[in-house]
C-alpha cells in the first residue's frame, strides 16, 4: 500500500537525520575543549538514540491507530455496530429504548429471561401508542423437540412448557393493553441462530454456543446507518420470518 511505504520511508528518513545528528555531536564531544558542549552534545547523542531506536524499531501510534484501528472502525462504522460484550445491554438507555421506541420486535426462542427482567416495562410499554411484536419458536414444532435434546433436558416438554407459558403471559399483558397499543405473538417451525431486540434505530442481537447449557455470550448492538446497515438485514430478515410465521390471537389456545 502506497501510504504504508510512505510512512515507512518518513520513519527511516527521521532515524538517518537522528543518526547524523548524533554523529556530528560525537565529532563536537571529541574537537571541544568546553565543558558545556561536551554537556550539550552528550544530551544530543542520548536524545538522537532514543530517536533512531524508536523510529527505526517501534511502530508509531500514528501508523498502528491507521493500519490496526482505523479499518476495523470504518467497517464497523459502515455495517452500524456501535458495541459489543458479554453482559446484555441493561442499562437504563436500554431499558427507555424498550419502552419508548414506536415498534419493539423480539426474536427468541422462548423468551422467558427476557419476560422476567422486562414484564414491568412491558406492561408500562401497553399503555403507550405503538407496537410489540414476539416472534417464538412453535412449542410444536420439531425443532422444539430437537431444542431439548440439544441442551440435555430431563423433560422432553421443558421448552414445549415454556413456551406456552411466556405466550400465556404475554396474553395476560395483552389484556391490560390500551386500544392505542398493537401487541401481536407469532410462532413459527424453524430455528434461531442468534436472538434480537429491535427498537427503532438499534437492534441488540445475542448469539448462541454451539455446545449444550447456559454460556455467557456476545451481544452486538446495531445502529440504523441506512441502506446497507447490518440493522436494515436484519429488519428485513425478521420481516421475512415473521412473513412464515403463524399469528397467535389472544383467545387461541395454544
Amino acid at each position: 500500500m502506497k501510504i504504508e511505504k510512505y510512512r515507512r520511508l518518513r520513519r527511516y528518513s527521521r532515524g538517518a537525520i537522528a543518526f547524523i545528528v548524533m554523529l556530528l555531536s560525537l565529532l563536537v564531544f571529541f574537537i571541544s575543549e568546553d565543558s558545556n558542549w561536551k554537556n550539550i552534545s552528550i544530551a544530543v547523542v542520548s536524545t538522537s538514540l532514543v530517536i533512531i531506536i524508536y523510529e527505526i524499531f517501534t511502530k508509531t501510534f500514528e501508523e498502528q491507530f491507521i493500519f490496526d484501528y482505523l479499518p476495523m472502525f470504518k467497517e464497523s462504522q459502515e455495517i452500524g455496530l456501535k458495541k459489543i460484550l458479554y453482559k446484555p445491554f441493561d442499562d437504563e438507555n436500554y431499558k427507555n429504548d424498550l419502552l419508548y421506541t414506536d415498534k419493539l420486535l423480539i426474536v427468541m426462542n422462548d423468551g422467558k429471561t427476557f419476560l422476567r427482567n422486562y414484564h414491568n416495562i412491558l406492561q408500562q410499554r401497553v399503555n403507550r401508542k405503538g407496537v410489540t411484536q414476539f416472534i417464538l419458536l412453535n412449542p410444536d414444532s420439531k425443532f422444539v423437540e430437537y431444542l431439548n435434546e440439544r441442551n440435555e433436558k430431563e423433560t422432553k416438554d421443558y421448552y414445549k412448557n415454556k413456551i406456552k407459558d411466556v405466550i400465556k403471559e404475554l396474553k395476560e399483558i395483552i389484556k391490560n393493553k390500551s386500544n392505542i397499543h398493537q401487541f401481536e405473538i407469532f410462532v413459527h417451525d424453524g430455528f434461531h441462530p442468534y436472538a434480537v431486540v429491535m427498537c427503532d434505530d438499534k437492534a441488540m442481537v445475542s448469539m448462541y454456543r454451539l455446545s449444550p447449557g447456559k454460556h455467557e455470550v456476545l451481544h452486538f448492538l446495531f445502529e440504523d446507518k441506512g441502506k446497507n446497515s447490518e440493522f436494515e438485514k436484519i429488519k428485513l430478515d425478521i420481516e421475512k420470518l415473521k412473513n412464515k410465521a403463524k399469528k397467535i390471537e389472544s383467545e387461541e389456545s395454544i
